[in-house]
């Protein structure tokens, strides 16, 4: 009678066993069904991606090959014209070139940036190479009778670095900071030619700049901090103190 019990027992609980084993897959399979729709559901929160012609001043620029070309102006002391001109060259490199004009006050250069993706934010290197060159007294007398003729010449090594961040779908924000170093400048006034000795560091500025995508192409507009020696951009101020004073400016433009 005992045996009979036991060899019972045994086969309840070999069958419950197996039972259980038989239903677990079906509630995996089960749960992995009910699972399979939330996460398709799931909705997609990224941001539009940079258009491939990039932006002049975020630092994630042009696609290999790619360009864009942008005028505008900016306020520094007085108002200036400007054009920029960017090229993807790969490899996050790309090649600048810009000018600002304003006949007293002229400058050209051409430089590069390098810039890389870190997290949610773009960060670059760029270094520039200006010449300037200014004319006074043409631009506001007849110098011949006036008797007064003065020009201005020199070069600018503009090294910096810069921040960007996506605001929205078709906005970037970009922080630029850039030094002003000035190897060289000289000066003619009538007929006598005076090299100073000019302040090496000539200060610096930090700009922030939104460019917001419109079609093919983009606005910008921007708010610039100067701190700069009391002779740059005015080259006709003869005070070549080292003292450095602040001056706030504006820029903007449109990029296409």
């Amino acid at each position: 009678m005992n045996g009979r019990v036991f060899i019972g027992a045994v086969s309840l609980v070999t069958g419950a066993l197996a039972t259980a084993s038989a239903e677990q897959p079906s509630e995996q399979v089960s749960t992995s069904r009910d699972e399979t729709p939330v996460v398709r559901a799931a909705p997609d929160a990224s941001l539009a991606a940079a258009p491939g012609g990039g932006f002049i001043f975020f630092p994630t620029g042009p696609q290999e090959g790619q360009q864009r070309w942008a005028v505008g102006g900016v306020w520094q002391v007085a108002p200036m014209f400007t054009a920029n001109f960017r090229r993807g060259l790969g490899s996050g490199f790309t090649l600048d070139a810009r000018a600002t004009s304003i006949f007293v006050y002229n400058q050209l250069g051409a430089g590069a940036t390098w810039a890389v993706p870190v997290g949610p934010f773009h960060l670059g290197l760029m270094a520039h190479v200006d010449a300037w060159f200014g004319v006074l007294g043409r631009a506001f007398s007849d110098s011949e009778t006036s008797g007064f003729d003065s020009s201005g010449w020199g070069i600018l090594t503009e090294p910096g670095a810069m921040a960007g961040l996506q605001l929205t779908n078709d906005s970037w924000i970009t922080l630029v900071a850039e030094l002003y170093l000035q190897p060289y400048q000289s000066q003619k006034l009538g007929s006598l030619v005076v090299t100073p000795g000019t302040p090496f560091y000539s200060g610096g500025r930090a700009s922030l700049v939104v460019e917001y995508s419109v079609g093919k192409g983009a606005i910008y507009y921007g708010l610039s901090v100067y701190n700069t020696t009391q002779n740059f951009p005015i080259w006709f101020n003869v005070n070549y103190s080292t003292a450095k004073f602040l001056y706030l400016g504006l820029l903007g433009g449109y990029e296409f």
